[in-house]
Parts: C-alpha cells; sequence; structure tokens
C-alpha cells in the first residue's frame, strides 16, 4: 500500500509547465518572489520529526536551494524523538512537561551525544550540492559555533527542570557577519550560561527568540501535517496572529502543531514577522510556500489591515498592470498613466512578501458627503487572498478621515462581493450627478455602506 504522505505529495504538487508557453507563465509567475526574498534573513525550525522523515533530505535539497538564490538562512534543528530514543535504551527518565523536557546531568550527556549525531546529518546532506541539477557541484557551507547565551529554566510549578534552559542572548552580530548566499548557520538546540554552564534548550521557542533578535523577514516551522484545513475542509492559507483561538477551534491537528500555531500567533502580533507552517511530510512544500501565489502551507501574519499603506510613485505601473485586465472586461473605467500620477493621493496599495498584491482609490465627491471607492483590483496571484477586504477597510477607514458619511462603490459584474461586505444598492435620487453620469455611461450600479 502507498503512504498517505506520498498520496498527498501528488495531489498537492502542482502539475509540471507541460508546453514552452506554460513554464514561461510559471517561471514570470515565481521570479517576482526570488527577487523580493534576495537579501533577506528567514529562520527555520527543523523539528526533530522532520529530520527523521522520509522526506527530510528533499527539505535539505530546498533549503540549500533557498540559499543559492541569496536568502539569509538560520536554521534550529530539534531532536526530542531522537533524545526520547536514547534515553529510553539508556534508562535515563528525563519526562517532559508542558513542552519542555527535564534534563537532568546524564540527560545532558544523552542529548549531547545525539545532537552532534544530528547536526553531522543536516551538515552532510548540505555537502551533497544539489543531485540532479546544474548546481550538483554547489557546496553549501554550514557554520556554527556558541551563538545562544541561556539562563537555567529553574524550578516551574515545583518541577526542578535540572539542566533545561530559555535562551537570553542571540549573538546576532556574528550571525550576520556567517550567514549569506551559500553559508547557512545552524543552531543546535543548547544555550550557553556566562560562566560556560551547558543547557538544553527547546528547539522551537530557540527559533522563535532567534528570529526576533535577528528582525527576520521570515519565520519557517514545519509541522506534522501536511496541510492544514478548516471545518470546511478548505485550506487555511492565511490567518490573522489576533484570531488564531477562534481558527484553532476550527481545525483538527494535533498538539505540538496547535502549540506551533499558538507560537506563530505570538511571534506575528509582538514582532510582525511573519510565520509559515509547513508540512514536514510533502515534497516541495517549501519552494511551494515560498516561491508561487497560492503557496503550500498556512501563512500566520500580523492584523491583515497593516499590509496596506498610500500608494507611492514607484507603484504607478503595477497599479496600471492591475486595473489593466478589469479594465478589458469592462469592469473598471479605463484610467492613463498621467491620470493617476495626478490622482496618486487618492491610491492605497496592499504588499505581500513584498509584491504590490492590490490597489484601489478613494475620493471625496464634491459638495457632498460621500466618498467613491474606485479602482479596487486585486493582481490574479493574489485572488483568493484577502488583500481585498485588507484594502477595503483601509479604503474605509480613508473616507472616514476625509469626513463621508457613507461610501459609493460603482460596479458592473462584483455586486455580490459588495454586498457580502455591508454595502446595498443606492437610491438613484440620492446620487451625485457624477456617480449617476458614470452608471449611465457604463450601465453599472452604484452601491453604498453607510459609515
Amino acid at each position: 500500500m502507498r503512504r498517505i504522505s506520498s498520496f498527498l505529495t501528488e495531489v498537492n504538487e502542482p502539475a509540471p509547465p507541460s508546453t514552452p508557453a506554460d513554464y514561461a507563465r510559471w517561471f514570470r509567475g515565481s521570479t517576482p518572489y526570488v527577487s523580493a526574498h534576495q537579501g533577506k534573513t528567514f529562520v527555520v525550525a527543523l523539528s526533530g520529526e522532520t529530520l527523521a522523515s522520509e522526506n527530510c533530505i528533499n527539505v535539505i535539497h530546498d533549503l540549500a536551494l533557498v540559499s543559492v538564490l541569496g536568502v539569509r538562512l538560520v536554521l534550529v534543528h530539534g531532536a526530542r524523538p531522537q533524545i526520547s530514543e536514547a534515553l529510553e535504551k539508556a534508562g535515563i527518565e528525563s519526562p517532559v512537561i508542558n513542552g519542555a523536557r527535564v534534563t537532568p546531568l546524564k540527560a545532558l550527556d544523552e542529548a549531547r551525544r545525539v545532537c552532534a549525531g544530528l547536526r553531522s546529518q543536516i551538515e552532510g546532506l548540505f555537502s551533497q550540492g544539489l543531485p540532479h541539477t546544474p548546481l550538483h557541484n554547489t557546496r553549501i557551507s554550514v557554520l556554527g559555533g556558541n551563538f545562544v547565551t541561556a539562563r537555567p529554566m529553574g524550578r516551574v510549578d515545583g518541577v526542578n527542570f535540572e539542566h533545561t534552559g530559555v535562551p537570553r542572548r542571540i549573538n546576532t552580530e556574528l550571525i550576520y557577519e556567517l550567514a549569506g548566499p551559500g553559508r547557512i548557520v545552524l543552531l543546535s538546540p543548547f544555550g550557553y550560561s556566562p560562566w560556560g554552564a551547558l543547557y538544553n534548550l527547546e528547539s522551537e521557542p530557540l527559533a522563535v527568540k532567534t528570529a526576533e533578535a535577528l528582525a527576520a523577514d521570515k519565520l519557517i516551522l514545519f509541522t506534522e501535517e501536511d496541510v492544514l484545513y478548516d471545518a470546511d475542509g478548505e485550506r487555511l492559507a492565511e490567518v490573522e496572529a489576533s484570531g488564531i483561538e477562534a481558527v484553532l477551534e476550527r481545525i483538527d491537528c494535533g498538539d505540538v502543531t496547535r502549540r506551533s500555531l499558538r507560537r506563530a500567533a505570538e511571534t506575528g502580533a509582538a514582532t510582525g514577522i511573519p510565520v509559515h507552517l509547513i508540512g514536514a511530510n510533502v515534497d516541495g512544500a517549501l519552494l511551494q510556500e515560498l516561491f508561487t501565489a497560492d503557496g503550500q502551507g498556512t501563512h500566520v501574519r500580523e492584523s491583515l489591515g497593516n499590509r496596506v499603506r498610500a500608494a507611492e510613485a514607484s507603484d504607478i505601473a503595477a497599479i496600471l498592470a492591475m486595473i489593466a485586465p478589469l479594465v478589458q472586461q469592462g469592469q473598471l473605467k479605463a484610467r492613463s498613466a498621467d491620470e493617476i500620477t495626478e490622482r496618486l493621493d487618492e491610491f492605497l496599495v496592499t504588499e505581500v512578501d513584498g509584491l504590490i498584491a492590490g490597489c484601489c482609490g478613494v475620493r471625496q465627491l464634491e459638495a457632498s458627503d460621500s466618498a467613491e471607492l474606485h479602482c479596487l483590483a486585486t493582481h490574479p496571484n493574489f485572488a483568493q487572498s484577502s488583500a481585498g477586504d485588507a484594502l477595503l477597510q483601509a479604503a474605509l477607514a480613508k473616507a472616514r478621515q476625509l469626513g463621508a458619511k457613507q461610501v459609493l462603490a460603482l460596479t458592473t459584474q462584483a455586486e455580490q462581493w459588495f454586498r457580502e461586505r455591508g454595502f446595498a444598492a443606492a437610491k438613484s435620487a440620492g446620487l451625485p450627478r457624477e456617480i449617476e453620469e458614470q452608471c449611465e455611461r457604463r450601465n453599472s450600479i452604484a452601491l453604498v455602506k453607510r459609515l
């Protein structure tokens, strides 16, 4: 019988481009992400479960590719299942309480031995380069050292955790100096006190602490579930940090993943660092999540509205490109580059991973208590994301700042979308004359939302 993970890999993995034109479209779609990620710092938590999975070698090779593409990678590896197995064989008791292991001295010695072996395994996999590609001779350097200062966890709820510790400080200066294209910094789950004592650390909190200290651009956590789904069977592609508890009530996942989701939400809310949860058993999941619009994992981010900002001159080309297909379909009024430049202060844009994902305009109508919402568009790559909702909320907030009491939106094909968000049909008798004229010229519907 085939393994379930193998079946899911085939289902979730996008079909390879079948024609030169398909390949060109795929390549154009991924290239903006390559550019956006270059020079960025990603912290990746490689759990012991991930290292034990059959897909581990593919994960390592994908990380090598990400490094070659110019991302500064810092890896934090775990070892929980491997340490537990070694301790059981040695007859050493070392219980795990609320996610943290009680580490007596004998257990610490065993953990150090296990992690040395895992570190050697990881270094060996990176030394293979990128098999079956023109980069097979590429050497990825794995660098390490005493980058983590730790303190003892001490007694918690009456339990003495002995040689278990918590991270205090990360040597960010040295990590920045060492990490770069083709050079990966690898942290084992240990830290040293200022007087040289060694402490066993939880790998995931260490990864979070490292991401915070480095002000990383992304934190990546691998999960035991291949994909996270909500109660309706829809993939959880994006989750707002503030709503994580409501999300946890709607999904079926293991305790480890639940703990990871909560840590991801806390990190996103406190630091604004985007956190990605990716299935450890899905071949290519990391590359799909980082270099495609749809992704493969679950993106936990801060408030979605924080991605919206005022448009700048450098955004004009992206705005024109986004509205052009909708103009051709008759959904939006045509606007020239000069017109957008002249009215740039009306426009808002939203970004996803450094790419312009959507735009809209808001203007106060003359001699009226109404504002008009116009040019609301999202890039096709982000049509299924929350970019449109984030823009709408920011537009309503801007209309309030302008002193408007209601917002008008003219549409030919998106009536249902607006109605689902609280808009209603506007009474023609109360419409400003210029809005009436637009409705007549384009045969559009006027919708209104009270503020």
